[in-house]
Order: structure tokens, then sequence, then C-alpha cells
């Protein structure tokens, strides 16, 4: 999910819970679009957190579907020696998702549909 200002979504012809493409040349990602008052006009917020990496397409070049926001941050470290990200702002564009959510990856399958399984 990518929080947003009202006033952005609206310029933007978005609305709480739009399926959105969150984009920069490094990456896109599909999210859901979470409107909040709570942030400035022109910032976006999301958290690299309970994602999966499932591209719609050919990887490093396809949409992510699964919400990988971590695609969009740059790469560099912290400091040369140690190897943590830096990676806790970049600038994006979020707009409205126009296409189609191909069916999941052949072969994927969800973390909770594998506990289910386990659990039969």
């Amino acid at each position: 999910m990518v929080r947003i200002n009202p006033q952005d979504a609206q310029e933007r012809g978005i609305k709480h819970h739009d399926l959105v493409k969150v984009h920069n040349d490094r990456g896109a990602v599909l999210c859901a679009a979470v409107l909040t008052e709570r942030l400035a006009k022109g910032v976006a917020l999301s958290f690299e957190s309970s994602a999966n990496y499932d591209p719609m397409g050919e990887p490093g070049s396809a949409v992510d579907r699964g919400g990988c926001i971590n695609l969009l941050t740059p790469k560099r470290s912290q400091i040369k020696q140690a190897h943590a990200m830096a990676a806790s702002c970049c600038l994006v564009e979020v707009e409205p998702w126009d296409g189609e959510t191909e069916p999941e990856t052949a072969g994927y399958e969800h973390p909770v549909d594998q506990l289910e399984s386990a659990a039969v």
C-alpha cells in the first residue's frame, strides 16, 4: 500500500483503495492507494515489509505486483564498510493503474497457501 495526500490523489484521478502504479527510473510497483491528510502534499509513504517480488513479466523490467517497494530505492550502502541499506527515501510518481493484473506467475505459491497446504 502507498499512502498519499487526498489533494495529490484528486489531481491524479486516484480514489481511496484504487490500484496505483508507483514508479521511477529504477522500476514500478503496484500498490493500493490509501488517502490520508497526515501526509503533506507531494509526499508518498510506503513501507518495505510484507512484500513478495512478483513481476508481471520479465524479472527486472516488468511491473511488480507483489508490493516490493524496495525496487524503487537506491542500492547504495549507509557507509562503504557496511552492508546496511541507506534507502530511506526516493523520488517516485504515483498514477492510476490502467492495466490488467495478470494471473499469478506459474509455480508461484503464496506463503499463506503454503501454510494451508501444510496444515492438511
